[in-house]
């Protein structure tokens, strides 16, 4: 046991060489949320871009709203059978399976935005899937549009 506490002896010399500030919160602990993980978002922004390939592209405001409504359970359930209405097997599968789920419908009783629900981190998103080459930037720049690029789709 003595060099255990010598290594932790150690360490506190080394700490106040450096003149860091020791601070300890007991104070309850936080949490990271799946929503604040970056890479979380990203991948959930890149299915997005998949699976609403448009050939245009499409405004980082419209993916915004689109991650805002599939957040939420009701708009999500919403938005999949408007969206796919066409392809009668998608809206079956989504059918049965918010049957099984239990939709709350009381989740639409939300924040009524005036806009889009746009949140800073999608730009630190969109860059991050730009450098590694998984999205595109498409149109002038008055209109920027974004699109999964090759490597994404792969």
């Amino acid at each position: 046991m003595r060099k255990k506490n010598d290594d932790i002896k150690a360490l506190f010399e080394e700490i106040e060489k450096k003149h860091f500030s020791i601070s300890i919160n007991n104070e309850r602990p936080i949490f990271v949320q799946p929503e604040d993980r970056i890479l979380y978002r990203s991948h959930r922004i890149l299915l997005i871009l998949f699976f609403l390939r448009a050939k245009t592209g499409l405004s980082k405001e419209v993916v915004a709203c689109v991650d805002f409504l599939l957040r939420n359970s009701s708009f999500q359930r919403d938005f999949v059978i408007q969206y796919f209405k066409e392809d009668k097997n998608v809206v079956k599968k989504y059918e049965l399976f918010s049957n099984v789920s239990n939709f709350n419908e009381q989740d639409k009783n939300i924040v009524q935005y005036k806009s889009v629900p746009w949140d800073i981190r999608f730009n630190d998103m969109f860059l991050y899937l730009y450098v590694r080459d998984l999205i595109i930037f498409v149109g002038s720049e008055k209109n920027r549009r974004v699109k999964i690029s090759e490597f994404g789709l792969e």
